[in-house]
């Protein structure tokens, strides 16, 4: 995981590797969920 400022709110994110895809997500400091996306490993 990683924490970085955007737009002056803490957020952070992070990747989950599978074997056919990797799946990335976003949240803001209370755990809000903000973005998500997957990709088919190539």
């Amino acid at each position: 995981m990683t924490s970085m400022t955007h737009d002056g709110r803490q957020i952070t994110g992070g990747v989950d590797t599978h074997g056919l895809t990797h799946h990335a997500a976003v949240i803001d400091r209370i755990g809000r969920h903000l973005a998500e996306g997957a990709d088919p490993v190539e």
